[in-house]
């Protein structure tokens, strides 16, 4: 069921910090792009892998309408593209995933990090994904909310922040482009 986000209630304040994960598992060291390439991916392995991705994305009906759904994602891309993706997120912003936004109340105390859409300054107002896909309205202006955009900024870890291998990473490519 489709909702209109123009009529979301306003919220002038901010209640509670609602911010973003910067790890999502262990850190691990991984090679460059062109090694992980030559290695054979097993799609099989990969689907299992594909998990860690789940708390962001959607890959069907499964996961967290966060990040862009992963479902034909990977169809039209090579697999060094792929990687460079996962290794290096912030490279190349998915269009309507390019304005992360980080939000301070007026007293500092609490911080909501998320992805913006219908920024308003004249309004004073903007919708904010948060993470684990809510859409909340913020009436900046009248809460005295500091609105940061990050500019070449991904929400998501690189994937040595995620406990990948290069293996994983190979895998996970295979499996990407098998759906």
């Amino acid at each position: 069921m489709a909702r209109d986000l123009t009529v979301l209630p306003g919220e002038s304040s901010l209640a509670h910090s609602l911010q973003i994960p910067q790890s999502l598992g262990g850190r691990t060291k991984l090679s460059d792009i062109p090694t992980i390439a030559r290695l054979h991916g097993d799609a099989k392995r990969g689907e299992a892998k594909v998990a860690v991705c789940y708390v962001c994305h959607q890959v069907g009906a499964q996961g967290t309408p966060f990040g862009p759904n992963l479902a034909g994602w990977a169809a039209a891309r090579t697999t060094e593209q792929i990687l460079t993706d996962l290794i290096a997120p912030s490279e190349r912003l998915a269009h309507g995933f390019d304005q992360p936004a980080r939000l301070r109340s007026r007293d500092g105390k609490h911080i909501v990090e998320g992805l913006v859409s219908n920024y308003s300054h004249h309004a004073g107002s903007l919708n904010i994904k948060v993470f684990g896909g809510q859409m909340k309205k913020i009436l900046f202006r009248e809460g005295g909310i500091k609105v940061e955009f990050l500019k070449d900024h991904s929400w998501m870890p690189p994937a040595s922040e995620m406990g990948l291998t290069d293996q994983d990473l190979r895998d996970l490519v295979e499996y990407l482009k098998s759906i």
